[in-house]
């Protein structure tokens, strides 16, 4: 299972979602939980477009989206 600690929203999300593409299981941890966040403001959340790809990522049921949580050792 692949880690990751999302610090680039969208870098994190498109992290995520290839590895997605190529079987593997995903937990992303974030300490804000920015895919339920909405704004149009791309600095603060995803795009659409990534939006779109993380739906379809999370059906496939290898997704585990965790919020409010840092990475620790």
């Amino acid at each position: 299972m692949s880690l990751l600690s999302s610090v680039g929203y969208e870098s994190g999300m498109d992290a995520a979602i290839n590895l997605i593409a190529l079987g593997k299981k995903v937990q992303v941890l974030d300490r804000t939980g920015i895919w339920a966040n909405l704004d149009s403001d791309p600095s603060i959340s995803l795009s659409p477009y990534t939006l779109q790809r993380l739906e379809l990522a999370y059906c496939t049921g290898r997704i585990e989206l965790i919020g409010k949580r840092l990475a620790s050792k």
